[in-house]
């Protein structure tokens, strides 16, 4: 009965606070009779305009699309947010030319996996040795997409994968991770 009687004070005071603000807000003002008579002009001589001359009026609409328009002739798609978003000459943008000169292989996509304990509420952060064992375990599922299945890809051998993590110092290797003694000094080398 209480919480009842509560709930329905709260929403009497809320519904009078609306009820307020609504009265006190500032009137939009009227427009002017001298604006209201400019604006009655310009309308007014558009739509005889447009009435007199029908055929006139959607030519020179589709004149004007079509020479807007002609700007779409040059469009350049560009997916490579390198040359989308940096001047060419810029030190990234070299760089990637000459890796992708030196390599043969197009410019390198990244993927960032945060990987965070699992559940609801606030947990306690993730210890080193299982958030390390996650993201191993998120390595070998992207490891087992099959090449062309995926935007993702990783080749087996470890040096050869183009894949920076912290996971090379143990190879991906779950039995080198779960045998090493403190994987914070590991990672501290």
């Amino acid at each position: 009965r209480g919480l009842g009687s509560a709930a329905v004070a709260a929403s009497v005071a809320a519904a009078a606070l609306l009820v307020l603000a609504l009265r006190c807000r500032p009137r939009t003002p009227t427009p002017t009779p001298a604006l209201l008579l400019w604006q009655q002009r310009i309308f007014f001589g558009a739509g005889r305009c447009i009435a007199r001359k029908p055929w006139a009026t959607m030519g020179s609409t589709a004149a004007l699309a079509l020479l807007f328009g002609c700007g779409l002739l040059r469009v350049q798609i560009v997916v490579d947010p390198l040359s989308l978003w940096l001047p060419d000459a810029s030190t990234s943008a070299v760089h990637a030319a000459r890796v992708r000169m030196l390599t043969g292989r197009p410019d390198a996509r990244f993927l960032q996996v945060l990987v965070e304990p699992g559940g609801t509420g606030a947990a306690a952060p993730l210890p080193l040795r299982d958030g390390l064992l996650a993201s191993l375990s998120v390595h070998e599922a992207l490891s087992a997409v099959p090449p062309g299945r995926s935007a993702v890809t990783l080749a087996g051998a470890p040096t050869s994968s183009g894949v920076w993590s912290p996971l090379e110092l143990w190879l991906y290797d779950r039995r080198r991770l779960l045998a090493d003694p403190d994987p914070a000094a590991t990672l501290a080398r």
